[in-house]
C-alpha cells in the first residue's frame, strides 16, 4: 500500500522491511535445505514471468535483450570474480564466480512496477522484460557450473562449455515436451474445470524443471522455454474463469514469494554477520560498496558503448538515429537486483563435498543482500523522478493498439449479429438494438484512433439499459458475439498487430462476460448457488 501511495517499486521497501527484521532480537532462523530453496522458488517464478512474455516483443528487441542478457550478464559475471577475488582471499575463483553470477543480472520486476503505469515506450519495458527473462537463464546456468566447482573443487572450462551447451539444449527439449503434453491434457482431460486447470499449472513448472533436473539438463531452461510455450499456446485451451482465476493466483503468489525471500533473509542475516565475526563492520561495507559499484559501472559503460556503437552505425548508413540516448539511460539505470538473487545466495549448500564450509558463502549472502538494498533503495526509489526527467512517460502506442483492437471486437460483433439475423437466429428489435451497442462502440474507438476521446454515445448506453430487460434471449447471441470478439483478438495477435499486453487485457473483459453469462444460464436453471470456478458457492 505504501508503494502504491509513494509510487516506488514494492520490492524496495520489502528489502527495508527485510533489514528491519533483522534488528529484531530473538527471532527464530529457518534452518532448511538450500537446495529445497532453490526448487520453490526459482521455477514458480521463471515460469510466470516466462508466461506473461510477449513473444512478439521479445523477437523485435531481440538484439539488446540479448546484449543484456548474455554478453552483459557474462561480463558482469567475470569482472565482478576478478575484483572480489582481489578483495579477499577468503573468495576462491569458484566462490568469486558464484558471487558474479548471482549479482550480475538485474530483476525487472521493481523496474516495470514503476515505469508501465507512467506510460514509458513499450519497447524500453519489452527490453526490460526480455533481459530479466533471459539473463535469469543465463545467470542461474553460470550459477549452477560455479557451484558444482565450489562444492566439488574441480573446474575444467571445455568440460563447462560442453555441458552449457548440452543441458541447454536438452532443458529446451524437455520444456517444450513438456508443454506440448500439459496441452493435450488441458483440452482432454481437465474437463476445463478451473480448480483442475490451475493446480495443473500450478504444477508446471515443476513438472519441467524436476525431470530436466534429475537427467543433469538445465531446469532452468525447461522452464523458461515451457513457459514461452504455453503462453503462446491458443487462449481457448483453457476456460475463462481458469485464466481469471490463474491470473489472480498467480499474482499473488509471485508477491508472496518475494515477500518470504526477504523475511527469510532478514531471518538469516543475524547469523550471516555471526560467522563474519572475523572481519570489521567496515571491511565488509568496504566489500560490498565495491562490488556495488563494479555492478553498476559495468551496466552504465556497456550500456552507453552499446548505445553509441548503434546510433554511429545508423548514422553511417543515412538511418534514424536509435536508440535515443535517454531510453539508453533509463535501461541502465533500471539493473537494479532483486529477490531472485537472492533466493540463489540463499540456496548455496553449507557444506562441499569434501566436508568442508563452502568458501565465503556468508559473505557471498551479506554482498548479495548489499547490493539488492542499495540499487532497489537507491535506484529504485528514485525511478519515477528519472523517467520524468528524461521525458519518457508520454508514449501512446500500447493505447493505440488497444483501440485497435476494440474497433476489431466491435466489427466481429456486428458481423455476428448481421450473420444472425439474416438466418433468423435473433429476433429483429433485439437485433437493432444490439447492432447499435456494437456500431456506437465502433464509432467511439474509431473517433478515439482518430484523436477525438469521444464518450459512450447516449444510445450505446440507452441500447445497454434495453438490454439488461432481455438477456435470456440474447444469451446465444452475446455467446456467439464472445467467441468472434475473442477469435478477432487472436487474429491480431497472429498477425503482431497487437502485443500479449494488450491481448491479456481485452481477453480479460471477455472471460468476465463468459463468466457472467455462464452464471446466468446456471441461475435460471435453479442452479441454486454457483461458483465459477468449480466448486459449491
Amino acid at each position: 500500500m505504501l508503494a502504491r501511495r509513494w509510487s516506488v517499486p514494492y520490492p524496495s521497501l520489502l528489502v527495508i522491511g527485510g533489514l528491519a527484521l533483522a534488528f529484531i532480537p530473538h527471532l527464530p532462523r529457518i534452518d532448511s535445505d538450500p537446495e529445497l530453496l532453490f526448487l520453490i522458488f526459482v521455477p514458480p517464478l521463471l515460469y510466470w514471468t516466462a508466461l506473461t512474455t510477449s513473444v512478439r516483443e521479445l523477437k523485435d528487441v531481440i538484439g539488446p535483450v540479448a546484449r543484456l542478457s548474455t554478453a552483459l550478464v557474462l561480463l558482469t559475471m567475470t569482472i565482478v570474480a576478478v575484483v572480489a577475488h582481489l578483495l579477499d582471499p577468503e573468495f576462491s575463483w569458484a566462490s568469486a564466480f558464484l558471487l558474479g553470477a548471482i549479482v550480475a543480472p538485474p530483476d525487472p520486476i521493481a523496474a516495470t512496477a514503476v515505469i508501465v503505469p507512467l506510460g514509458v515506450s513499450r519497447r524500453i519495458t519489452a527490453v526490460l522484460e526480455g533481459e530479466g527473462l533471459l539473463n535469469d537463464a543465463t545467470s542461474l546456468v553460470a550459477y549452477r557450473v560455479a557451484l558444482t566447482a565450489a562444492v566439488t573443487g574441480a573446474f575444467s572450462a571445455s568440460a563447462a562449455t560442453f555441458h552449457l551447451l548440452t543441458s541447454g539444449i536438452t532443458g529446451a527439449a524437455i520444456g517444450l515436451a513438456a508443454g506440448w503434453l500439459i496441452v493435450i491434457f488441458r483440452r482432454t482431460v481437465t474437463g476445463r474445470l478451473p480448480i483442475v486447470e490451475n493446480t495443473l499449472s500450478l504444477l508446471s513448472p515443476f513438472l519441467a524443471y524436476i525431470p530436466a533436473d534429475a537427467i543433469g539438463a538445465s531446469g532452468v531452461i525447461a522452464v523458461v522455454t515451457l513457459g514461452l510455450y504455453l503462453g503462446r499456446q491458443d487462449p481457448k485451451s483453457m476456460a475463462p474463469a481458469s485464466r481469471v482465476q490463474a491470473e489472480a493466483m498467480w499474482t499473488m503468489l509471485t508477491f508472496l514469494f518475494q515477500s518470504l525471500i526477504f523475511i527469510m533473509i532478514g531471518l538469516e542475516l543475524p547469523h550471516i554477520m555471526q560467522g563474519l565475526k572475523g572481519h570489521s563492520i567496515f571491511t565488509l561495507l568496504l566489500y560490498a560498496s565495491t562490488i556495488t559499484l563494479v555492478c553498476m559501472l559495468v551496466r552504465f559503460t556497456w550500456v552507453g558503448i552499446s548505445v553509441a556503437t548503434l546510433r554511429a552505425l545508423r548514422r553511417h548508413r543515412h538511418r534514424k538515429m536509435e536508440p535515443a540516448w535517454n531510453e539508453g539511460a533509463l535501461v541502465a539505470w533500471a539493473g537494479m537486483r532483486g529477490g531472485d538473487s537472492l533466493v540463489i545466495a540463499l540456496a548455496i549448500p553449507f557444506y562441499a563435498h569434501s566436508g568442508q564450509p563452502v568458501p565465503a558463502r556468508n559473505l557471498i549472502i551479506f554482498i548479495t543482500f548489499f547490493v539488492i538494498f542499495i540499487t532497489l533503495v537507491g535506484q529504485g526509489m528514485t525511478l519515477s523522478p528519472v523517467v520524468r526527467l528524461l521525458g519518457l512517460h508520454r508514449d501512446a502506442s500500447g493505447k493505440a493498439e488497444e483501440t485497435t483492437a476494440r474497433v476489431a471486437q466491435a466489427r466481429a460483433a456486428l458481423g455476428v449479429i448481421d450473420e444472425m439475423t439474416a438466418h433468423g437466429g435473433i429476433d429483429a428489435k433485439i437485433a437493432d438494438r444490439l447492432r447499435t451497442r456494437y456500431a456506437d462502440r465502433e464509432k467511439r474507438w474509431t473517433a478515439r484512433s482518430d484523436g477525438r476521446d469521444d464518450d459512450a454515445t447516449s444510445q450505446e448506453r440507452e441500447a445497454a439499459d434495453q438490454m439488461a430487460g432481455v438477456s435470456e434471449a440474447v444469451t446465444r447471441v452475446n455467446e456467439r458475439i464472445i467467441a468472434a470478439q475473442r477469435e478477432s483478438l487472436l487474429d491480431l495477435r497472429r498477425s503482431d498487430t497487437i502485443n500479449s499486453d494488450v491481448l491479456r487485457q481485452l481477453q480479460r473483459e471477455l472471460d468476465l462476460e463468459a463468466m457472467l453469462l455462464d452464471s446466468k444460464n446456471l441461475n435460471d436453471k435453479d442452479a441454486g448457488a454457483w461458483s465459477p470456478y468449480g466448486t459449491d458457492a
